[in-house]
């Protein structure tokens, strides 16, 4: 199934075309002053069963410090909630910068000629900044043109967390840990990602930024920011 031609719709994008609707989206009705970004990226632990020692030579690189089995996912997501990228290679011990260099999208973004001169990508501090890929200012009490930078450019992650919260509430993934081969736990959330995109089709962002008050909530081991 994961290989139906209806189901190859995991694209990041490329064109002119579709790099100004991201932007143009992600500005939320231009209101976002930060102009340019055409995707966010964010990871996403995948709740699996202890692995096996015949599927990896170290199953406790796989323990989390919330107590249980993960996989570190890493995925990149478009203003229109669709998924662009994704990648489920390294255990969830591992950090989450390391887990997308491992996944080559960060050599991609950093090469010369990535994406055109103008537009970027948005992570948060967890990550590197690069050439092509933004993370807020670190510290606090900063200045005001930095705080606003980093309040519009959480405005921006958002779309991350969001979907993931959709795919999670969706199709139950990482609600329960996963019990089969790690191979196949990679299969089983490449298609529920592809069959949420097929399902939501698109969607638009609802205009205006994010609210200054946030906190941290976990569905299924998956950790996304939610206002209050």
């Amino acid at each position: 199934m994961d290989g139906a031609p209806f189901l190859r719709n995991i694209k990041f994008p490329s064109t002119d075309a579709e790099l100004a609707t991201q932007s143009e989206l992600f500005s939320r009705g231009q209101r976002n002053p930060l102009r340019g970004c055409v995707s966010a990226i964010d990871g996403l632990a995948l709740r699996i069963q202890r692995p096996r020692v015949t599927d990896v030579p170290n199953p406790m690189a796989y323990w989390t410090r919330k107590g249980f089995f993960a996989i570190n996912v890493q995925a990149a997501v478009g203003a229109d909630f669709k998924v662009q990228f994704l990648s489920a290679v390294t255990a969830r011990s591992c950090h989450d910068s390391t887990a997308l260099a491992t996944s080559g999208l960060a050599a991609v973004l950093d090469a010369e000629g990535s994406l055109p001169e103008g537009f970027w990508v948005a992570a948060d501090d967890a990550y590197v900044a690069g050439r092509r890929m933004l993370t807020p200012w670190p510290g606090k009490n900063l200045p005001w043109d930095k705080d606003s930078f980093n309040y519009w450019h959480s405005s921006s992650r958002t779309f991350a967390e969001q979907v993931f919260g959709q795919i999670v509430g969706r199709w139950g993934i990482s609600q329960r840990p996963l019990r089969c081969p790690l191979a196949v736990c990679s299969k089983i959330l490449r298609v529920a990602v592809k069959m949420h995109i097929v399902f939501d089709g698109p969607q638009q962002p609802v205009c205006g930024g994010p609210r200054r008050r946030r906190r941290r909530v976990c569905v299924g081991g998956g950790h996304y920011a939610t206002s209050v």
